[in-house]
């Protein structure tokens, strides 16, 4: 890397050179170079590596405004305020880099460049979520970013998502690259997408950023993501401990665990007419949930810290229609079964937890319509049609299809409804609640092997990283109805048991739980506590402010670079989810196993009225609801993969 960064240096003043811009030797070449004369396809192409390319792509973010997606040869200057957000200018550069030099594997890229005087001296990459395909996922760059002088990265893992070209939207549910043909799989594009393309980025970026500033190398380097970005956070944190400084992972996605549970929350209402669910059916047991748990955190505000300590019995907070009756006042019997299996864990042959089941407060997400049915079904194994993951993001659409073409390798003879071997039944035949699905230990052992190396729940991966004194900060919202925040919340208490306790781990991990918070982002409750996702009219959070107390990057920087661990997150709830309105209320989020406490006076809508302490232990408390889900154990399921 040495010898490279002396290279490219070189490479540098000789650009500057013929510009005319520098004629003295030293380091203030990079202050003399405007953002416009640096943001051409010359420049960037002389500090990429080899292998690497600037060059337009195909498959940025279709979201993306007109300005930003107008790359010629692959860069384009953003003038300041562009957006009407408020951020400088920056220079957008696309292109591509070999992530395998035995085959010339390629992934596309995507970078975010400061003017020179304006670079932090640090190099950000985003994570891709959903099945990525995509470049600059998360959306538009933050203000925040771009106003701190970050580079910022982005990788679409290897492969192009086909939903563009097929419904002109970055849909990331397309699993089809992942099979060359009928049962063969296509290992280079999926090693790329479970951890290879992610790694490499990290390096080329990190290099090629140091060398288009002139420096050796960058000061620090950071990654953030969520859903699958937070499973790419989190394989970069147990597999490449070197990549990064600091890590926030959020919603951590594990492809055995979600996977199975996404099939188990569609294939149990497939198990009859009777059994399927509707939206009015939904809201009628989240309000029997609301009614049941919002004081079981010892304050009534709307709000759920500790629902896994509420004592939330279905069957006897929702009422069973009668004979051959149905109705949004009632669940049928099948119904009633079916929510149940969302609430008890998926279990193997060995009657091994192999994904919790879901606290009751997911029944109050918005996000319900992910594992409702979008239409009716039709007969046979494509009831919602044969490749509705080019036009849908449903639990169906994503679930199924991701395991045939990730897992089976795209099998002609795969098949939802029976391939997986899941079964449904009662795990205590005396107990009627008890309802709940299974599948064979070899199906866990298949999805394992296919996944293997873009896993990262094996609590003693994360010990190199630990040891090299990494930081990393998780969290999950818990009425999160896409990923568990069940299965995060188990796989901490296993790397707390591996570490030597909470305290002991709080030193490197800290987890973050937050109360009426969806799937990354959104949510009644203060959802807003990390600048990251800006895709407007789809899914983008509201901006907060970028200091250790609003923003989880900002306190992880003050971790890793000052030694300050983040007490508590302030995050905030705006109007309508928009920073441009008013503020209705604001809540630290305070790390796992604590949660906030009412100082018992003031508006429980202002965090000043509440606090975090250290002696807490409020969120490993269970109830009816928490020993359900299988959370009175961390089993070894967690160490076997």
């Amino acid at each position: 890397m040495e010898s490279y960064v002396r290279y490219r240096g070189l490479t540098w003043l000789l650009i500057v050179s013929m510009l005319g811009l520098c004629s003295c030797g030293g380091g203030d070449h990079v202050a003399r170079m405007t953002l416009a004369q640096m943001c051409t396809p010359a420049v960037i192409q002389s500090i990429l590596p080899a292998g690497a390319a600037v060059k337009d792509i195909p498959n940025m973010n279709v979201s993306l405004p007109d300005e930003m997606r107008a790359t010629k040869g692959g860069t384009v200057l953003i003038p300041a305020n562009a957006f009407g957000d408020g951020a400088p200018s920056y220079c957008v550069a696309t292109g591509s880099f070999v992530t395998n030099p035995a085959t010339g594997k390629t992934a596309n890229f995507g970078a975010v460049f400061p003017a020179p005087d304006q670079w932090n001296g640090k190099y950000l990459q985003i994570a891709c979520g959903g099945n990525c395909g995509t470049v600059f996922d998360a959306g538009i760059p933050t203000p925040a970013h771009v106003r701190a002088g970050f580079a910022v990265w982005h990788t679409d893992d290897g492969h192009v998502d086909r939903a563009i070209a097929a419904s002109n939207f970055s849909v990331e549910a397309d699993s089809s690259w992942a099979a060359s043909s009928p049962g063969v799989p296509n290992v280079d594009a999926m090693e790329d997408y479970l951890h290879r393309a992610v790694h490499t980025l990290a390096q080329v970026g990190s290099q090629a950023t140091a060398a288009l500033y002139g420096t050796e190398k960058v000061e620090r380097s950071y990654l953030i993501g969520c859903s699958d970005g937070g499973r790419e956070a989190m394989v970069e944190a147990t597999k490449y401990p070197d990549d990064f400084n600091g890590i926030v992972a959020g919603a951590p996605y594990s492809p055995i665990r979600a996977n199975l549970s996404f099939m188990r929350r569609q294939l149990v209402q497939f198990r009859s007419p009777a059994a399927a669910l509707s939206q009015a059916q939904v809201d009628l047991v989240s309000k029997a949930v609301v009614a049941a748990c919002d004081a079981s955190d010892g304050v009534q505000d709307g709000l759920v810290q500790t629902p896994n300590a509420c004592n939330f019995d279905i069957r006897k907070s929702v009422p069973l229609c009668a004979a051959n009756q149905t109705g949004a006042d009632c669940l049928t019997s099948e119904q009633m079964e079916s929510f149940e299996a969302y609430l008890n864990p998926v279990t193997d042959s060995a009657s091994n937890t192999i994904t919790a089941g879901w606290s009751p407060v997911m029944f109050n997400s918005p996000e319900a319509a992910f594992y409702l049915f979008p239409y009716p079904p039709v007969a046979g194994p494509d009831p919602f049609g044969p490749e509705p993951y080019l036009t849908m993001f449903t639990e169906w659409a994503f679930g199924n299809y991701t395991l045939r073409n990730e897992a089976f390798a795209g099998a002609s003879d795969y098949n939802g409804f029976t391939s997986l071997g899941m079964a449904f039944g009662l795990a205590n035949g005396s107990d009627p609640s008890s309802f709940g699905a299974s599948v064979p230990s070899s199906t866990v052992q298949r999805v394992a092997a296919a996944f293997k190396t873009g896993l990262w729940d094996d609590p003693r991966a994360a010990s190199p990283f630990i040891a090299k004194g990494g930081k990393l900060i998780m969290y999950h919202g818990l009425e999160d109805a896409l990923l568990n925040p069940n299965d995060t919340v188990r796989y901490y208490q296993a790397l707390a048991a591996q570490q030597g306790g909470y305290g002991a781990l709080q030193n490197s991990v800290r987890l973050f739980m937050a109360p009426g918070v969806n799937h990354c982002i959104g949510g009644p409750g203060p959802n807003a506590f990390l600048n990251q996702y800006n895709w407007p009219d789809y899914f983008a959070g509201p901006p907060v402010p970028f200091d250790a107390d609003h923003d989880a990057l900002a306190a992880l920087e003050a971790w890793v670079e000052k030694g300050t661990a983040p007490h508590s997150i302030i995050a905030t709830k705006y109007t309508d989810n928009d920073a441009s309105k008013p503020v209705l209320r604001t809540m630290p989020l305070c790390p796992f196993p604590s949660k906030a406490q009412y100082k018992g006076s003031g508006s429980v809508n202002d965090a000043s009225n509440w606090s975090c302490s250290a002696q807490d232990a409020s969120l490993i408390e269970l109830g009816l609801a928490g020993i359900r889900a299988g959370m009175q154990t961390v089993l070894s399921i967690f160490s076997q993969n």
